[in-house]
């Protein structure tokens, strides 16, 4: 039986790293940039955004105000 090198398995931990990130910041780029967005704000503060599904009636949409 034949196992990987060093090198080999360095170079596929490095691959897989670096695909793993590429994919979550393309997925995800808000986590990523959550500084340059507190600062873009006129408060100044912490933003919380909520997304609702479905606000079909304007019973639902009053109980999420």
């Amino acid at each position: 039986m034949k196992f990987a090198s060093v090198k080999q398995i360095l170079i596929m931990t490095a691959v897989t790293i670096l695909g793993l990130y590429a994919l979550d910041y393309w997925k995800n780029p808000q986590l990523w940039h959550h500084e340059g967005a507190a600062m873009a704000s006129t408060e100044g503060g912490p933003r919380l955004i909520l997304w609702m599904n479905h606000l079909c009636c304007t019973g639902c949409l009053d109980d999420v105000r």
